[in-house]
């Protein structure tokens, strides 16, 4: 028999809001024309060719890092890993338009959470190889974002050829699942990311519209919501009520 569980602070499914910063028609258009009726969720919405990473066999790529949370830029597909009817501050820095599916569905397709570091928790008490010794600990960011700058001075500048399977699992396995935080930021502002409770997929997601588990939507899309996709059985869940 199945026990239940009784903790109500993360959530038995993982959810993804599309077209943060878009008008809320195009929002819309993002999440039932392009991902829904298409069965994709693409780490890239303009990519034509997405592909399952686990399934192609095909290694990804990373770059330099987009923003001053990111250890490294991926091509990831993020969801986070918070409750219902928690959901208010996420939706506000996102949008009110996602889709969830269960959590085991997405493990199965390689997901998993991300490694938060507090920008400046105390972490060693010597410097980095190469760097000049300093007094007290250095901080646990600095300690991180050294040792990701020597493996890309190793692998892009000063030795060539790194070996590939070292190479994919620091880049997409490692550096690809670290975000850097602020603790000292209120929950709301985008600097606290600890608060998106993130999870994360490499490459894209294929999926059946069965999948699914719950669509958010504000209500007044309701209607035409049900007219587009009268074949979804989901959960629809209105974001502006929760």
């Amino acid at each position: 028999m199945r026990v239940m569980s009784t903790q109500r602070y993360v959530s038995p499914e993982l959810t993804h809001f599309v077209g943060k910063g878009r008008a809320e028609d195009e929002q819309y258009a993002m999440l039932v024309k392009d991902i829904l009726k298409t069965g994709w969720l693409k780490h890239d919405p303009t990519n034509p060719t997405p592909k399952e990473i686990l399934k192609s066999g095909t290694l990804v790529s990373g770059s330099r890092p987009r923003d001053d949370t990111e250890a490294w830029d991926a091509q990831v597909v993020c969801f986070c890993d918070i409750p219902v009817t928690d959901l208010e501050i996420h939706m506000k820095k996102y949008s009110r338009f996602g889709l969830s599916f269960i959590k085991r569905f997405l493990v199965d397709k390689g997901a998993n959470p991300m490694l938060y570091v507090a920008n400046n928790s105390p972490a060693l008490p010597f410097g980095l190889p190469g760097a000049e010794s300093q007094k007290g600990p250095w901080p646990r960011r600095e300690v991180f974002e050294g040792n990701v700058q020597l493996y890309r001075d190793f692998h892009y500048e000063k030795f060539g050829e790194f070996p590939a399977t070292l190479d994919f699992f620091l880049t997409n396995l490692v550096f690809s699942f670290i975000k850097y935080f602020d603790h000292s930021t209120s929950d709301d502002e985008a600097a606290n990311v600890y608060m998106e409770r993130e999870w994360r997929v490499l490459g894209d997601v294929n999926f059946a519209l069965t999948n699914v588990h719950r669509v958010f939507l504000p209500q007044r899309y309701a209607e035409r919501f049900r007219a587009d996709l009268p074949n979804y059985a989901g959960q629809l869940t209105f974001s502006d009520s929760i």
